[in-house]
């Protein structure tokens, strides 16, 4: 009874470890809808802290995959991966520089409504529609030219026009990124 309890142990801590590295990595997302910096800058850093990483820390998981070093190789790049991506981009979104906060006058380029349905399975064939979500989109011309889409309340959306200035709150983040609030 007590090797399968210690398994069963074993399996829970390893997938409460993973979605915590999901978490930290979506946390890092969501700051990076608000962060102006291309896209593939954070991925690309992450990726080779992830690669460089790999030969000193790769057996350093075998506890949370085992001994197969293909598992060890994967295991380490979802872990350093997601936690360099993820801490990074939250630590430059919530470590900012308030003497830097400035108002910026950007151009609304582009309004866009999304809404989404979710829905859940009341039986076995039939799927329900519990409730609707809408969220609000605008695509943003700074001064330098740096585009953005940044994502706004219902009051916000429709208070801004196309082609028209709309000041946003800016400020310098820890690793030199500008952060949008």
């Amino acid at each position: 009874m007590g090797l399968f309890m210690g398994d069963r142990l074993m399996k829970t801590l390893r997938v409460a470890f993973a979605v915590a590295v999901l978490g930290v990595a979506v946390v890092g997302y969501v700051i990076y809808e608000r962060t102006l910096v291309e896209w593939w800058l954070p991925v690309v850093t992450a990726t080779v802290v992830a690669v460089v990483t790999l030969p000193l820390a790769r057996k350093s998981w075998r506890w949370l995959v085992g001994g197969d070093k293909t598992y060890l190789t994967l295991c380490h790049l979802y872990v350093a991966g997601g936690l360099v991506y993820g801490l990074s981009l939250t630590a430059n979104g919530l470590l900012t520089d308030a003497a830097s906060a400035h108002e910026e006058e950007v151009t609304v380029v582009e309004k866009e409504h999304v809404t989404r349905r979710t829905g859940y399975r009341s039986g076995r064939h039939y799927r329900t529609t519990s409730r609707v979500t809408d969220n609000y989109y605008l695509t943003v011309r700074f001064a330098d030219g740096t585009v953005k889409e940044l994502p706004v309340s219902r009051d916000a959306y429709y208070r801004a026009h196309k082609d028209r200035p709309r000041k946003v709150s800016v400020e310098r983040g820890l690793l030199g990124f500008r952060v949008v609030w």
